[in-house]
């Protein structure tokens, strides 16, 4: 009785590495396996949490136009509010919030660099 003859296959032409070896581990690393690495704390520059929440929170007297060195913005912030004796208080809160918000979710762009044009960090 005759046995089948299994079907060839051909898987293409065998790589080989430069010392013509035959090489030992066919699985390939590609950066999605690896974990990311946190980036690296650089000292002078500035936080971007820090800048959004002194927007959120103290954004009324312009903290965070201050703290990234935009100290023309901040001065009008905080005459906004020294002039009109408070009486317009909410101007430059609603402005500083959303500022606060925009420097916690822009990745690129003027929310994300301080007076200098160094980028934030977390």
């Amino acid at each position: 009785m005759k046995t089948p003859k299994t079907p060839k296959t051909t898987a293409g032409p065998a790589v080989r590495s430069p010392s013509g070896a035959a090489p030992a581990n066919y699985q390939q690393q590609y950066d999605y396996d690896r974990p990311t690495p946190p980036p690296p704390h650089v000292p002078g520059r500035k936080s971007r949490i820090t800048a959004g929440l002194l927007g959120i929170l103290l954004g009324v007297v312009g903290a965070h136009r201050f703290y990234l060195g935009y100290k023309g913005l901040g001065w009008i912030m905080l005459l906004i509010t020294a002039v009109s004796l408070g009486n317009a208080w909410f101007v430059p809160a609603i402005w500083g919030g959303i500022e606060g918000i925009l420097y916690l979710v822009m990745r690129k762009g003027y929310w994300s660099v301080d007076a200098k044009h160094k980028p934030l960090q977390w």
